[in-house]
Formats: C-alpha cells, sequence, structure tokens
C-alpha cells in the first residue's frame, strides 16, 4: 500500500482492549514497509482508547464497553467507535465508523516494552502478561498468541456446543440499574447451562468456578479450574461447532462472539445491538427473541444440527473473519477507510 506515511498510535496506558489493534498495526505496517510509533504517553487518562495519526489526519479508537463517546467525535476527523449501537450511525455525529469486534491476540506485542511510557506502573499488567514467556498467568501473550487464538480449519466435531460462563459479583456494584443488569446475566446463564446441560451433555458446558458462583451454583454446573485458563479454552474452542453467547458489559458485544468467529464456530447468541458490518443474523449467527430465552437458545442449536446445517455457517464464519479480524487485514480496513475519507 503505498503513499502512506507513518503510522503513530498514542495511548495513556496499556490495556488487553489495545492489543488486537496495536497486533494488527505492527503486522500490516510490517508486511507494507510503514514507519509505526507507538507511544504509552498521551496526556488525557483515557484508558480505553487511543488516538491514530497518519498523514496529518487526526482519528480516535474508542474500544471502551459503554455506547457512550470517550470524547467529543468533533474533535477528530474520524471517530472509530467498538460499541456503536444500532440505529446511532451518523445520528448525532457524521465522522463515527464502527470498529467492529473485539478479540484479544498477540503479534509482536514484546515490542512495546521499546516504546515511549511503557515503563509506568498503569502499565504492569499487560507488561507482566508480555514478560511471561512460561506461562504463569492466565491471560499470558504467549497464550494469546493470534496463531493459539485463530482457527485455520474448518473441522465437524459432530455438532458439538460450548458455553463456558463467569458469574458478576454483585457486590462490585452499586448503581441499582447495574446490579439489576447482572443480576439478570447471572440468572440467563445459569438457566441457559441448566437447560444445555440437559439436551447436550456431551458439549462443553458450565460456569467457571470461583468464590462468587460456589455459592450460588450446583457443583453439576461448575468446570474446572484448569479448563478456564486462555490456552486450554482455546484448544476446546478448536473442537467445538456451535458457540453459545451473550451481553457483554453495558448489554453491548463482548469478546466471546469474537473468539467464537476467529474459530469458526456457528453462533447462537441473545440479540445484538451494535453495528458489525458485514455480520448479519440467520447468516453468521442466530439470535434468540430476547435477552433472557434460554429455552430459545436450544431451539435454535437443534435447528442447527438438522442436516449439519451448522456447518454452512462455519464456513461464513471463517470467510468473515478472515477478511475482518485477521491480524494484517483488521488494521487495514481501518487504514482504507482513513485513506478514503481522506479523499473526501
Amino acid at each position: 500500500m503505498s503513499g502512506l506515511g507513518k503510522v503513530e498510535l498514542s495511548l495513556y496506558s496499556w490495556m488487553s482492549h489495545h492489543n488486537m489493534l496495536i497486533s494488527s498495526a505492527r503486522l500490516f505496517c510490517k508486511v507494507n514497509g510503514i514507519e509505526l510509533k507507538v507511544s504509552f504517553d498521551h496526556k488525557e487518562n483515557l484508558y480505553h482508547g487511543l488516538t491514530l495519526k497518519l498523514n496529518g489526519f487526526n482519528c480516535f479508537l474508542d474500544y471502551q464497553d459503554s455506547p457512550e463517546y470517550l470524547m467529543n467525535p468533533d474533535k477528530y476527523d474520524l471517530y472509530f467507535k467498538r460499541s456503536l449501537i444500532v440505529g446511532n450511525e451518523n445520528a448525532s455525529f457524521k465522522n463515527v465508523l464502527p470498529l467492529g469486534m473485539q478479540v484479544n491476540y498477540n503479534y509482536q506485542l514484546p515490542l512495546n516494552l521499546f516504546c515511549k511510557g511503557v515503563w509506568s506502573k498503569k502499565n504492569k499488567i499487560e507488561v507482566f502478561r508480555t514478560l511471561d514467556i512460561f506461562g504463569f498467568t492466565n491471560q499470558s501473550h504467549q497464550a494469546r498468541n493470534y496463531k493459539r487464538v485463530v482457527n485455520s480449519k474448518i473441522d465437524d466435531n459432530g455438532g458439538i456446543v460450548i458455553y463456558l460462563t463467569r458469574l458478576w459479583n454483585l457486590n462490585n456494584y452499586h448503581a441499582r440499574e447495574e446490579i439489576e443488569r447482572r443480576t439478570r446475566m447471572n440468572n440467563y446463564r445459569v438457566e441457559t447451562c441448566k437447560l444445555l446441560k440437559d439436551h447436550f451433555p456431551n458439549g462443553n458446558i458450565g460456569i467457571f468456578r470461583d468464590k462468587m458462583s460456589e455459592k450460588v451454583v450446583g457443583e453439576d454446573l461448575l468446570v474446572d479450574t484448569k479448563i478456564t485458563t486462555a490456552r486450554n479454552y482455546l484448544t476446546l474452542l478448536k473442537t467445538s461447532d456451535i458457540g453459545i453467547a451473550d451481553d457483554g458489559l453495558k448489554d453491548t458485544l463482548g469478546w466471546k462472539i469474537g473468539e467464537y468467529t476467529l474459530n469458526n464456530l456457528a453462533i447462537v447468541t441473545t440479540p445484538i445491538n451494535v453495528v458489525v458490518p458485514g455480520f448479519y443474523n440467520n447468516q453468521h449467527y442466530i439470535e434468540t427473541n430476547n435477552r433472557i430465552d434460554s429455552k430459545g437458545v436450544i431451539d435454535i442449536i437443534y435447528e442447527l444440527l438438522k442436516g449439519k446445517a451448522y456447518l454452512e455457517m462455519k464456513l461464513k464464519n471463517y470467510v468473515f473473519s478472515r477478511q475482518n479480524m485477521h491480524p494484517y487485514n483488521y488494521f487495514q480496513n481501518i487504514i482504507l477507510q482513513i485513506v478514503e475519507r481522506s479523499r473526501l
């Protein structure tokens, strides 16, 4: 891709939300011989965002879960947002574009250790995960290497269902609305796991074991802590066919769907209210009727099992993930939108 100058990414801090973007930028710039500068010295306290500068274009990338804007989009030439609600495209600002799905993966992230400002205390978690080459931590960057996260094959595992989830600890929240939201999510996850266990006993199904879940969930629904490590979980994804997903924080799209998509799974999910270009209901996933429809999950799975319809959906998600989430293409798609807008 010719004619591109230096790409500059400026962050206040390094969080797992940023890993996909930085990894993709490193691969894209390496392949195209483009200079990339990453720094962690942004003056504004923006934990879930960063600025991207290219050829005089100043862009902001908003990776927070909330549908609210982290910054005023009018301050930037383009404003990319992950949790952009359907119907809000260009509703208030004409320069806002969707970022699509989010997944945590690593490509050449150790190079971040040589970036300006990286050794600040606020970056200590991701720095430690980078240095953890032996996988002592659950989310080490070795375990999250993109070659482990991405599945290059479309296997038929016999219709195996996967739904491994956790419960929210309600004691960590004070706002009534948030407590009610997470109570609803917890109830849905427990009920869905119960039904899945009854109907698909050979599936990878259960709730992560912790002090919270041990108090409210029966032993038959709790999964061994070894399964919940990133390395083992990613292995299970590659031996499954149908992934069950539900809401992330703020009722927006969580990371689980992205992981399912990169591993070419057919997907059953609660309603998606976030803009994901090229990702369509009844093609790449099937929605339940509402956010508490556990029985609907079972009905949809049986439809996908008929004539192995899940295989067609797996193929579509393979194509989608390669075009939109592969480490090279994810950043390329952002750059192409910047280049197109800069010519207007």
